[in-house]
């Protein structure tokens, strides 16, 4: 059966390919087109043409739906060893350009690339995600490869919070300077500052997470803290309910992240610790309310604590 997701996926390269439809005879299968197609380059005759390949690939495969999904669905399946070779020189030329930025219509033969398995295609789409251009790619990554997918996103906010932390000079404390007194005062740097930031990513990665019950660790907990204590008021809003989900999968870690954080950031938390509740985190504000030598942060822990009983009532 094929793949659903690879049905998606050239549904979605249609929109983007280059040129009028030129079918081929209509009388032919489009296993017969696919592999007719195929074996012209698979016995040497035209492998060096590689342009040639590259303008039939654009015509006669990602212009005709019942070909593109047969295609996908053979090069899957490792039978098409010749169009697999042209693909990976393709892209290998298209890696060793140092400064090379995919054209309009591309991303299809990329896409058709990743499907077939070859690594230097997601080379070149993790390159695009460092210059900032992940939205082009997201949705492709996503119907061709999930764990490519995921990790993607998880890098998208690793490069956030990093720019974030190295701006503000925010790295994290050592867990024996919880609750000590510091500077709660900081002019921030937005996250909407930083060229590869989009919330409709960070929205993304935010409800993949609830989706599949994540339980994140205390470094990607840290990477949310950061850039949810970065954000405007607004994107906090928007962004909270669905970080406390996630944190609920593993309050004890988000609880370990959160003492390590500067005292800024710890401030900007406490919504989240309103909004994540439980037994746990009552106790650790608690503590707060009692000991911790900022009365900033004394304050703002007993107003958490009556919102949290309000809740519970």
């Amino acid at each position: 059966m094929i793949n659903k997701k690879i049905i998606i996926l050239f549904s979605i390269l249609s929109l983007n390919a280059f040129g009028q439809d030129k079918t081929l005879n209509e009388n032919i299968s489009p296993q017969k087109k696919v592999a007719k197609l195929c074996s012209e380059f698979e016995t040497g005759k035209s492998f060096n043409y590689l342009k040639d390949f590259i303008e039939r690939i654009k015509n006669e495969v990602l212009l005709n739906e019942k070909v593109r999904v047969q295609f996908a669905k053979d090069l899957n399946s490792k039978k098409l060893k010749g169009c697999e070779n042209l693909l990976r020189e393709y892209v290998l030329n298209m890696a060793n350009k140092k400064d090379y930025e995919p054209q309009l219509g591309e991303q299809g033969l990329l896409s058709l690339a990743i499907i077939a398995g070859i690594p230097e295609a997601n080379n070149v789409i993790e390159k695009e995600i460092n210059e900032g251009r992940l939205s082009s790619w997201i949705d492709t990554l996503n119907s061709t490869d999930d764990k490519a997918y995921i990790k993607a996103l998880n890098n998208w906010v690793l490069k956030i919070a990093k720019a974030i932390r190295e701006s503000e000079n925010s790295s994290l404390s050592e867990i024996s300077d919880y609750g000590k007194i510091e500077n709660e005062n900081v002019d921030l740097k937005n996250p909407d500052k930083f060229r590869i930031w989009t919330p409709i990513l960070m929205n993304r990665y935010l409800i993949e997470n609830v989706k599949r019950k994540s339980k994140l660790n205390e470094e990607e907990f840290s990477n949310l803290n950061i850039i949810y204590g970065a954000s405007t008021t607004s994107y906090r809003e928007i962004f909270g309910d669905e970080i406390a989900k996630i944190a609920r999968n593993n309050v004890e870690k988000w609880i370990l992240s959160f003492r390590k954080e500067k005292a800024w950031v710890q401030f900007r938390l406490f919504p989240l610790m309103e909004r994540i509740g439980g037994g746990e985190i009552k106790r650790e504000v608690i503590w707060i309310s009692k000991h911790h030598q900022s009365e900033k942060m004394r304050a703002i822990a007993l107003s958490t604590l009556e919102k949290i009983a309000i809740k519970q009532r």
